[in-house]
């Protein structure tokens, strides 16, 4: 006898306020000398760090992730008026949401040296595991409904689940850059992490009672 089966879908989602954050920014040095324009962008990554202790920041959540020294012939920030050289750091700084206020302060204090390139607000691993159990579960709930009204029409019951394949769709990480940084002064409100997964399911088709 052929087995009798039906196959749907269903997608499923949840939310978590963030719990983690990262932000990127930069620190500079300008001088026709090369040597002394990469030495005042270590001297105002030195200030920064000593500014982001201060905001209770651990050393070990400080990365520099990358350098260059541009000059006026190649570089794209460096203007016909500006010294001929010009060192950049790119730094990451990894925090709670509650510290990207302090953060951003320190480096809008450190003056035209240091900006921000991008605040990003996220959800950690563990997090993101219990939350995409949590819409894998509703996604199966919303196929089996479907299962069941397609059953039903045919006078069947729906039984045992037969195969399922997953799709975990990308995350909404938040990320804020430009213009919201100048409402750092309020404090910043990043909206809940969505996550989200959708199912195809096959379900067993059985006699009705």
């Amino acid at each position: 006898m052929t087995e009798r089966t039906v196959t749907t879908s269903g997608t499923g989602s949840t939310a978590a306020q963030p719990d983690i954050a990262e932000v990127r920014l930069w620190v500079a040095g300008r001088d026709d000398v090369a040597e002394i324009a990469h030495e005042r962008a270590r001297n105002t990554e030195a200030s920064l760090r000593t500014a982001l202790s201060a905001a209770d920041v651990p050393e070990d959540c400080i990365r520099r992730t990358d350098a260059q020294l541009e000059d006026r012939d190649n570089g794209f920030e460096i203007h016909t008026d500006d010294p001929e050289y010009r060192a950049e750091f790119s730094m990451v700084v990894d925090c709670v949401p509650e510290q990207a206020d302090d953060i951003v302060g320190a480096v809008l204090d450190a003056g035209d040296g240091s900006g921000i390139e991008r605040i990003s607000f996220d959800v950690g691993d563990e997090a993101r595991m219990r939350l995409g159990e949590e819409a894998l579960d509703d996604a199966m709930t919303v196929a089996r409904r479907k299962a069941e009204a397609i059953a039903a029409a045919e006078g069947l019951t729906v039984g045992e689940v037969l195969e399922v394949t997953t799709d975990n769709m990308p995350s909404g990480m938040e990320s804020i850059v430009d213009d919201a940084l100048g409402s750092s002064e309020s404090g910043f409100h990043p909206n809940p992490v969505e996550i989200e997964a959708s199912v195809e399911a096959t379900f067993e088709l059985q006699d009705g009672d």
